[in-house]
C-alpha cells in the first residue's frame, strides 16, 4: 500500500462561521466534522486536496483550506502559503 503525506493549511479565520457544527464528545473533547478530497492531478494552483465542513441537506459547504503533496525534499518558500 503506497502512502501519501499531504501539506494543507485551514483559514482559521472560517471557523467561526462554523462553530455550530463543532460537537462535544462524551469525553468533553470538540470535534468538527470535515471533508477531505483527495484528487489524482493537481488544480491549477498545485493543490491535491481540498478541506470543507461537513454539511447536509442542501446546505452549502464552507471550503476550509487545501493542501499539496508533501516532498521534504522540496524547499519551500513564502509563495507557497495559501
Amino acid at each position: 500500500m503506497k502512502t501519501v503525506e499531504f501539506d494543507a493549511y485551514i483559514d482559521l479565520g472560517r471557523i467561526e462561521s462554523v462553530k455550530h457544527k463543532i460537537y462535544k464528545s462524551k469525553s468533553g473533547k470538540e470535534y468538527l466534522p470535515v471533508i477531505i478530497r483527495v484528487c489524482d492531478e493537481p488544480d491549477k494552483y498545485g493543490n491535491h486536496l481540498s478541506i470543507r465542513v461537513k454539511t447536509g441537506g442542501g446546505e452549502k459547504f464552507v471550503f476550509l483550506g487545501n493542501g499539496k503533496e508533501y516532498n521534504p525534499a522540496a524547499k519551500k518558500n513564502e509563495n507557497d502559503l495559501p
